[in-house]
């Protein structure tokens, strides 16, 4: 880096502080605050609305749910990876360079990702149940959490695209359309989960909790063509 001139090749104090790029760095970070407050409401509410349905539900959902973070924790190096390579991709001054390295890391990250989502539903399939034994000695807890785990067993196939995207999307530094997915996605969980859940109970909770995933992974995959055409108008 030394030898090619260094951080002072691309960066200088004055620019730093250039108002436009001043603005453009809290556009960015508020709307990545304004989608993370949006993705904490929506876990609370889940926690939420499972208490409906008794302390044993309740309790037996928070035991499923630190798997369902541990998923999170599994898949978010890829999703970093693809952060990285993204940012490098839309950051090279040559354009059609920048868009193979784009195409390049989507689709590399992708694939890794999804083994790894594989890899965490045979995991849970296999050691769920001993897991949640770990986690609690209360037996109506573990008999609980056994109805639902297979929730959380399927649960990687539907967050894994979701996550990678977010990673392609703060890459890219298109925090606003994170936002708007949140935006969309979020509303809808909440009518889904009263919905189903007054009909299907918890299973029905579960339920709209993961069609919340997939429908953040939807919008953000509508609007990944957009990053793309980005390379063409450098």
């Amino acid at each position: 880096m030394a030898r090619n001139g260094g951080i002072a090749v691309d960066w200088s104090l004055a620019r730093l502080l250039a108002p436009a790029m001043l603005a453009r760095t809290l556009s960015v970070n508020r709307d990545i605050f304004l989608r993370t407050v949006l993705l904490a409401f929506c876990f609370a509410w889940f926690v939420q609305q499972g208490g409906r349905f008794g302390d044993v539900t309740l309790a037996a959902n928070q035991t499923l749910l630190q798997l369902f973070l541990f998923t999170g924790l599994a898949l978010d190096g890829t999703a970093i990876a693809a952060e990285a390579l993204v940012g490098q991709a839309v950051g090279d001054r040559d354009p059609v360079r920048g868009l193979g390295r784009y195409r390049a890391a989507v689709r590399r990250t992708f694939i890794v990702a999804g083994v790894g989502a594989l890899a965490c539903v045979a995991f849970y399939a296999v050691f769920g149940t001993a897991i949640v034994a770990l986690l609690t000695p209360d037996g109506a807890i573990r008999e609980a959490a056994a109805r639902y785990m297979p929730w959380v067993i399927l649960s990687p196939l539907a967050v894994v695209v979701g996550f990678q995207l977010d990673g392609i999307f703060i890459g890219a530094t298109r925090a606003r359309e994170m936002r708007d997915s949140m935006f969309l996605a979020g509303p809808l969980f909440l009518a889904a989960s009263v919905m189903l859940a007054g009909s299907y109970g918890n299973h029905g909770l579960w339920a709209a909790f993961m069609l919340y995933f997939l429908l953040r992974a939807a919008s953000l995959g509508a609007w990944l063509p957009g990053i793309r055409k980005e390379f063409a108008q450098v």
